[in-house]
């Protein structure tokens, strides 16, 4: 049975569906959570001792999350990479996706049992350790022909070739944050590959790196959204493949609903918010409110003052836009 799929191995640069009708507003999937100039998932591979130790609480103290690819062998109850560790950064926002068991280049394996060990049985181990599936898959060496692309996209939603490697002799803060930077001037979703935290690994990062990093990433959360790679590909995806539909409309109010096409059941998972863009136009944003199911939601203001912006779920309820003039 096939899955839908995005194979994300670049920045994606698709725009969100619109509509403009007659006297009804223009509405608009944001291009990113928030109306946000640019996206940010930070990764991890190998599921390092430091990444506990240190990394995690790096971002805890901003409030920020990441998305640490495990390779299954290298938990272990010796060292800070323990499952109960992993269960507490899940539990605490951060992703846990799936970097196969043993750690090989998947080009290279030949055994078809083999092939399907290291990919459905990562994730079979990650889901019985965590009480969740992983929904995100990177590839050891970013080893990946068609072959094996088709096997990880029957198990996960997402997968993580080539990206910026982060890390190495000579890597600082400034060098991160001008990628961070090129990307969102381009408005772009930027994600890296990262290893060790001062710990012996490949191309390892400095704590004071990744500490900068994140600080800019903190102080800049209203133009830079920094969530999970498996939280901002589905956004991506999602934002893809929706659907505006409208219903009593009135020149004081009207109703708009985000659907997504019919899907096999066996791929659902969890839809996140997607983020609509309402034109203004010749009404007065301040008097406006959303509601759903008769409850008030949350709304605001895009940075420019043209648009209204509110969260919608994918296949959830009618959202009600109200003048209020």
């Amino acid at each position: 049975m096939m899955r839908w799929f995005v194979h994300i191995g670049v920045w994606l640069l698709a725009v969100g569906g619109t509509c403009a009708y007659g006297n009804r507003p223009y509405v608009e999937v944001a291009r990113f959570r928030g109306d946000a100039s640019g996206a940010v998932s930070l990764t991890f591979d190998d599921a390092f001792p430091s990444q506990i130790e240190k990394a995690i609480p790096i971002l805890d103290a901003k409030g920020l999350h990441a998305t640490f690819f495990v390779h299954t062998e290298n938990v272990k109850e010796t060292w800070a990479s323990t499952w109960g560790a992993w269960r507490a950064a899940a539990a605490s926002g951060h992703e846990v996706g799936s970097h196969t068991k043993t750690h090989p280049n998947l080009t290279h394996v030949r055994s078809a049992r083999q092939l399907r060990s290291e990919i459905a049985g990562s994730a079979d181990i990650i889901e019985q350790q965590l009480g969740t599936r992983p929904i995100s898959f990177a590839y050891p060496f970013s080893g990946v022909n068609d072959a094996v692309r088709r096997q990880v996209l029957e198990v996960y939603l997402l997968d993580r070739s080539n990206c910026r490697i982060w890390g190495g002799e000579g890597f600082g803060a400034d060098n991160g944050i001008s990628h961070i930077e090129r990307a969102v001037a381009k408005r772009d979703w930027f994600f890296c590959m990262m290893h060790g935290v001062d710990e012996v690994s490949f191309q390892p990062t400095t704590a004071k790196a990744l500490a900068g990093i994140v600080e800019y990433l903190a102080a800049h959360r209203d133009t830079i959204w920094t969530e999970t790679y498996g939280t901002v590909g589905r956004y991506v995806k999602e934002r893809v493949m929706a659907d505006l539909r409208f219903r009593e409309e009135t020149a004081s109010a009207f109703e708009v609903r985000l659907m997504l096409p019919k899907r096999d059941a066996s791929v659902e998972t969890p839809h996140v918010p997607l983020t609509l863009r309402i034109a203004i136009d010749e009404h007065d944003g301040g008097l406006a409110k959303a509601y759903r199911d008769d409850k008030e939601v949350p709304m605001a203001l895009s940075r420019d003052g043209d648009y209204l912006l509110v969260d919608c779920v994918p296949n959830g309820a009618w959202t009600k836009i109200v003048w209020g003039e």
